[in-house]
């Protein structure tokens, strides 16, 4: 029952961003400079994206049974590893770049949460970086941090 709730409070923040990007759009967009994709219509996505998430937590039924932690803090849980291999990149971002701190993310993240080949985990990260790097520098339009390679 505590998922299908926490369901439906995201869909309702969902629907609160996109008001927000409804009233920001109504107030600023003619007036201001903004990118192709600027405040109103990032914040328009975010809304889409917590709505649709929401109502797939609210309608489906959560698994059977919960995970069990064993109460041992070493080694740590795929989780928290992937939750440090995250924070490592932020602090590796303005250092090396976006890209190479991106696929420094993907390649540790790919090794620990599978159990593919080096090969696989290469390419998938590589493509993965690859995709991030078009929807961020094409798409939006966005200025990353670049590193010392200028990329």
């Amino acid at each position: 029952m505590g998922q299908r709730i926490l369901g439906l409070a995201l869909a309702l923040l969902g629907l609160l961003s996109g008001w927000d990007s409804w009233r920001i759009t109504r107030d600023a967009r003619e007036s201001g400079n903004f990118d192709a994709v600027g405040p109103d219509r990032y914040l328009l996505l975010v809304g889409c994206l917590m709505i649709l998430t929401g109502l797939a937590m609210a309608i489906w039924p959560p698994p059977a049974a919960p995970m069990q932690r064993s109460g041992r803090l070493w080694p740590p849980s795929k989780p928290a590893l992937a939750t440090g291999g995250l924070v490592g990149a932020v602090i590796l971002m303005p250092l090396a770049g976006f890209t190479l701190a991106c696929l420094a993310f993907f390649l540790a993240l790919y090794a620990t949460l599978n159990r593919w080949t080096w090969q696989g985990v290469a390419a998938s990260a590589l493509v993965t970086t690859g995709i991030f790097w078009i929807v961020f520098v094409w798409v939006a339009d966005l200025s990353l941090p670049k590193g010392p390679f200028g990329f």
